[in-house]
């Protein structure tokens, strides 16, 4: 463990991992979403993230899900330097963040997915995993409403992004559909 805080070349090499691990995905063309996931995934909704500056709407449904998930096996998770902080803490944290660190549409729906008869769980990523791609998607369609309502056709590609839900077994938990 360092006993000191990262010096600005430790901080830019860190900051690298997200593009680093984008162009290492980019390489295979079936997973150029998958890209585009894990370069936005440390973007803040506040713009303060890294690598692009993105803000609220302009990261990817999909990276927001992911932050929040990321975040969340860090603080409960034992590391060698540290052990894991009990979920409730994590619970507390990632909802004081959502709409600054964490885009708010994300948090509760993976702190849904990883809590079990009420108690949060942290061997649930497994399952948060499986559903992203579904929360993914609804979170997409979720967004566009607000960006374009009483639209009938928006620019923002929903249908594609119900269809991903549907293929998942996901429908919305407010029974709408595209049309």
């Amino acid at each position: 463990m360092k006993p000191t805080s990262l010096t600005d070349e430790e901080r830019a090499i860190v900051e690298r991992q997200p593009a680093d691990g984008a162009a290492l995905l980019a390489e295979f063309p079936h997973l150029a979403e998958a890209a585009k996931i894990v370069r936005a995934h440390h973007e803040r909704p506040d713009g303060t993230g890294y690598r692009d500056g993105l803000t609220a709407t302009d990261i990817p449904a999909g990276a927001s899900i992911v932050s929040v998930v990321d975040a969340w096996d860090a603080m409960v998770s034992d590391r060698p330097y540290r052990e894991g902080m009990p979920a409730e803490r994590a619970e507390a944290i990632l909802s004081q963040g959502g709409g600054t660190q964490w885009c708010d549409a994300a948090v509760q729906p993976v702190l849904t997915k990883i809590q079990i008869g009420g108690e949060a769980q942290p061997g649930r990523l497994d399952r948060v995993g499986e559903m992203a791609l579904a929360m993914a998607g609804e979170l997409r369609i979720d967004r566009c409403r607000r960006a374009c309502p009483g639209q009938l056709r928006c620019p923002h590609r929903v249908r594609s992004a119900h269809r991903i839900a549907a293929a998942a077994g996901s429908r919305s938990s407010r029974g709408s559909r595209l049309r």
